[in-house]
């Protein structure tokens, strides 16, 4: 597969832009970059590979420039100037022709899935109009081989490459480099990208599911105490206990297996929104769709769960006697008669904690364990989603811990010391400033993205460490916390860096901006190593950041480690007029000497934050099904005990209790349990939520910053009381019509 770049610019509102963001047009000479498998199409449809006045942009330039399907976008090439040796001259391109093509598609170019930096600006031409502006000139070219022993295959071709390398250098007297992208590599981040996200929804759900298995014990619970006074005339007609438990669980069995066809039929049902985050967009299935392995897994372990559930409660009310003692009122019902509470409100509090005897008998501590558990659960999930948008809200706690960062020709591009100082020296207001050099170094045998530190004052920017210290000497370094763990290290271990093979010790964690050289394994988040600017030329045997470096007599070995200097440059200002004027004076004087070649970078969320916010509320909106799922739940629990206790009821009935007085005793069964499930619930939510964030935050090497939404979770609780106390107003309604006469004649 080839793509060329060919030498031209955007032309806005009849300007040329030469930035050096937005300069990048593609072109597939026979059409293997062009095909839907190569980009994706986000918007509209790619051009018709004959066509020679039509052209895809990818997502990030459409933005930049408010284009859409249908829109026109005019570009100027230039054409190199050709010595008489036929090469190109060191003279300024020559302007070629203006062309205007009207935008077909907005696409998604490879790689995908990847870090917000790594999209590619740009447009791609179709093999019809690419010989128009090729000229056999080119900005720069990309050949995609695979390899016949893969990975393995790698040395071979690098050595391949540099034999290659120096022929052409000597024939053409200029220095010529082929850099491999490997895309193995690519592969890994893409994973790598997506796998917190699947791991967040895995822990939230596996929260959420015990939640459910709660609730639905809370209601087999309910079944079966509906057959339990069955159990003593089973056993007296001579029953086992295991034939009165079998006798007990049928109507179980047939609740667990009509929401067993449910949770099926449910699952196809919901596949059109599945999968989430933006691997959808990438995903070549779309619709209805049903994985038969995993819903027949899903199932088979859906009815053990349950029927294991059932099991247990029918084995047990098959061998509780009929008439136990009645059982001592619990302290808080003793201390509220003492403290003179209403004897309506009272009876609700009784019906709601204690669990009675005989055939009053309810299954108190299921419907308590069933209404925490939900609300505990919300709770988690709302910490975790407000965790999550205080990450994506703070670029600091994901490693962008500056408010201003610009960057040279997307890390190919650096400049010499003095250029560089002499600027900063010039402005006001600077109160520190970081120079950032990115290359990829062997540590402990194993290939590793780099970022190299070379602060200047005191309150120099730097990535914010997450543990252990930060650096402090040429010998140190700090890791990521994935690749900390992928190479199973420790702070305060000894490690081996760069083809010198010098040691360094780790002394912290580190959380990584997701940047550095584009089109390469770059640091991000979590993956990386941090140490000082000097220290990882030395590692790489390349020569020091100095100005002596920087000469015509060694300006070989710049372009051989440039990607190892400084390429990007981090600013702390008292305000933010004295920043925005430092950058200014630094994009007008360009120091990396290539006009448009420096420019602004906004904070760059990695993959794992994109993906995050991608998902959005989907963590609460499980949490609020699960919390409506309890509420209704608790309802029917209430019908049921309202109908179990309509003996009693009838005779506070007839003691002169009026309707309104019955309905008082249910609202104030509701709220009692739904007071002791928020009580419990919301502190144990919160601390579960926190410890679960922090956990996660760690585990993918963000700063670990947990936000319990206290706003959030108080109208919570006043919205699950308020929806309580709706609910609660059909079991009331039946309790005040109770007969009195017939509920009696029937006892």
């Amino acid at each position: 597969m080839l793509r060329l770049g060919l030498n031209a610019y955007p032309v806005i509102d009849g300007k040329i832009d030469p930035a050096f963001e937005t300069d990048a047009i593609a072109a597939s000479l026979g059409g293997e970059y062009f095909r839907q498998d190569k980009l994706t199409v986000l918007a509209g449809k790619l051009p018709a590979l004959d066509s020679a006045d039509e052209i895809a942009v990818t997502e990030p330039m459409a933005e930049a420039f408010g284009l859409h399907p249908g829109s026109h976008m005019t570009w100027q090439f230039y054409r190199e100037t050709i010595g008489p040796d036929g090469l190109p001259t060191s003279a300024a391109p020559v302007a070629a022709q203006r062309t205007t093509f009207v935008v077909t598609a907005i696409t998604a170019a490879p790689p995908v899935l990847g870090d917000r930096f790594d999209d590619i600006d740009g447009a791609i031409l179709p093999p019809a109009a690419t010989p128009t502006y090729l000229n056999g000139e080119w900005g720069f070219g990309w050949v995609a081989m695979r390899l016949r022993g893969g990975a393995a295959g790698l040395p071979g071709i690098r050595r391949q490459l540099a034999v290659l390398e120096r022929k052409l250098s000597e024939k053409y007297h200029f220095p010529v480099y082929f850099d491999i992208r490997v895309l193995a590599i690519i592969q890994h981040e893409a994973q790598q990208a997506i796998e917190p996200e699947a791991d967040a929804l895995a822990v939230l759900g596996g929260l959420i599911a015990l939640a459910t298995l709660v609730l639905a014990g809370q209601g087999l619970t309910q079944v079966v105490s509906r057959s339990a006074a069955d159990a003593t005339l089973l056993r007296a007609m001579g029953a086992t206990r295991s034939e009165t438990a079998l006798a007990l669980a049928g109507p179980g069995c047939a609740a667990i297996a009509g929401s067993a066809v449910l949770s099926v039929a449910g699952a196809i049902a919901l596949s059109p929104l599945a999968p989430v985050g933006p691997v959808r967009a990438y995903d070549p299935q779309t619709g209805v769709r049903a994985d038969w392995l995993v819903l027949g897994a899903g199932t088979v372990a859906l009815l053990l769960l349950l029927g294991g559930v059932l099991a247990w409660l029918s084995w047990r009310a098959a061998g509780q006697a009929a008439e136990p003692a009645p059982p001592q009122p619990l302290p808080v019902i003793t201390a509220s008669r003492r403290s003179g509470v209403p004897i309506t409100a009272l009876t609700g509090m009784r019906y709601a904690l204690e669990r009675g005897y005989g055939r009053q008998r309810a299954p108190v501590r299921a419907t308590l364990a069933g209404s925490v558990a939900a609300v505990a659960a919300l709770a988690v999930s709302a910490v975790f989603s407000s965790s999550l948008s205080g990450l994506v809200s703070h670029p600091a706690r994901y490693g962008w811990n500056w408010p201003t960062l610009i960057q040279s020709q997307a890390g190919w591009g650096t400049w010499a010391p003095d250029a560089m100082t002499s600027i900063m020296a010039r402005q006001h207001g600077i109160t520190g400033w970081s120079e950032f050099g990115f290359g990829q170094l062997a540590i402990d045998h194993q290939v590793i993205p780099v970022l190299g530190l070379l602060q200047h004052g005191a309150n120099a920017p730097a990535p914010p460490t997450t543990s252990g210290h930060p650096l402090a000497a040429a010998d140190q370094i700090e890791l990521g916390t994935v690749t900390m763990r992928a190479l199973g290290l420790k702070v305060g271990d000894k490690v081996t860096v760069g083809a010198a093979r010098r040691p360094f010790t780790v002394v912290g964690t580190v959380t990584l901006p997701s940047m550095g050289t584009v089109l390469t394994d770059h640091v991000s988040l979590g993956r990386g190593a941090m140490m000082e600017e000097d220290a990882m030329l030395a590692a790489d045997r390349l020569e020091p950041y100095t100005q002596a470096v920087f000469t015509a007599a060694n300006a070989n070995d710049i372009e051989e480690g440039s990607a190892f200097y400084p390429s990007a440059v981090a600013i702390y200002a008292r305000s933010g007029a004295d920043a925005r004027q430092a950058a200014a004076s630094i994009l007008r004087r360009e120091p990396d000497g290539t006009p448009g070649g420096m420019y602004t970078l906004p904070p760059e969320p990695a993959a794992q934050i994109v993906n995050f916010q991608q998902m959005g509320a989907l963590p609460l909106t499980i949490a609020l099904g699960v919390a409506i799922a309890a509420v209704l739940a608790l309802a029917l629990t209430i019908v049921a005990s309202v109908r179990q206790r309509r003996r009693e009821l009838a005779l506070l009935k007839s003691l002169g209790m009026r309707r309104s007085q019955l309905r008082a005793v249910v609202f104030s069964q509701e709220s009692t349990i739904l007071a002791v499930a928020i009580v419990i619930g919301i502190p144990t939510g919160i601390a579960a939520g926190r410890w679960a964030w922090t956990a996660f935050a760690n585990a993918i090497g963000v700063v670990p910053a947990p936000v319990v939404p206290t706003a959030a979770l108080a109208l919570g609780v006043l919205a699950l009381l308020a929806a309580g106390n709706i609910l609660a107003t059909w079991p009331a309604a039946i309790a005040a019509r109770t007969s009195v006469a017939l509920t009696l004649r029937s006892e």
